[in-house]
């Protein structure tokens, strides 16, 4: 079983031909409401990839709170959701622009108050052949706690340190694998200048594997045996790279608990990212898994497990 413990928003987005400087007002083009936040977003891609998954998270007593329960329904995901009646839904406002870049303000609302009873309910269940996909949009406390159960319990965990803080390198030793971009390793490592000594820094702190995402540049792997991939980037037409990192991290949560060949289930998480940023939004944008796999033999890749 993955476990994912994490976030849940009402996304706002507004698509506009260039993001306003400051103090400038520009015309949005079109805007639509959708489901979001990191956690969700992940947990979501495991199911449509197929997968079994559980979410686990909270919302508010509030319209947006009951909008996230029924979109969650409608993909018929397993989800522990406490609804919380002294905070609102968490709430994401997302700009992109033409060339699908996007910028993003969070209210955390509901998502700050993740604490006790959700970590009783994954304490209660979480075994060593299960897997924790985790994400840094709920308290760090919380975090903390949950990666503690996971590694007692010799699950594995993948952690996304998004939206990055340096106080996430205590995490550094309980973590099977760690997936920051650019912007987070830079955070997580701020007197290191090279990338390669940034990762080295991160396995040597007592992470297993380190996953890089460069964007348009692909990705970069390195673990704890040495095995080290540098791998470039499927090139797409982007209309929105909202949630690509979360598609990311759920295409690979799933590769790990089906035990796929590690370099396959890196381009098969990059494949992933890279169909949903060809389309508008965050959870609708994830593929399912035979999208995944004809974008793949297209271009002649295939597991070798």
């Amino acid at each position: 079983m993955i476990y994912v413990l994490g976030s849940i928003n009402f996304d706002l987005v507004i698509f506009l031909k260039k993001f306003p400087e400051i103090g400038e007002t520009v015309k949005g083009n079109s805007i639509f409401f959708n489901l979001g936040g990191k956690g969700a977003n992940q947990a979501i891609t495991i199911k449509k990839l197929n997968d079994d998954v559980i979410f686990i998270g909270r919302v508010g007593d509030d319209y947006f709170g009951k909008y996230l329960i029924n979109n969650l329904n409608q993909f018929n995901l397993d989800y522990e959701i406490k609804i919380d009646n002294n905070l609102n839904t968490g709430i994401a406002i997302i700009n992109v622009d033409e060339n699908g870049k996007n910028k993003i303000v969070i209210y955390e609302g509901a998502n700050s108050g993740v604490r006790d009873e959700e970590i009783d309910f994954l304490k209660d269940r979480i075994k060593g052949e299960d897997l924790l996909l985790m994400q840094g949009e709920i308290p760090f406390e919380t975090i903390v706690n949950a990666v503690k159960i996971a590694k007692k319990s010799q699950a594995k965990i993948i952690f996304d340190p998004a939206p990055a803080k340096l106080e996430f390198k205590n995490l550094f030793p309980y973590l099977t694998y760690i997936t920051p971009n650019e912007v987070e390793i830079q955070m997580l490592t701020p007197d290191i200048s090279e990338l390669d000594d940034k990762i080295d820094f991160l396995i040597n702190s007592g992470v297993y594997g380190v996953i890089v995402k460069l964007g348009e540049k692909g990705i970069v792997y390195k673990d704890r045996d040495g095995r080290y991939f540098k791998l470039d980037a499927y090139k797409v037409n982007a209309v929105d790279t909202t949630a690509a990192g979360d598609i990311f991290n759920g295409a690979f949560a799933l590769c790990l608990s089906k035990n796929f060949d590690l370099k396959y289930s890196l381009k098969f998480s990059q494949a992933a990212s890279a169909i949903s940023v060809t389309r508008k939004g965050a959870t609708i944008s994830c593929p399912d898994y035979n999208e995944v796999i004809k974008f793949l033999e297209e271009r002649d890749e295939k597991n070798n497990n």
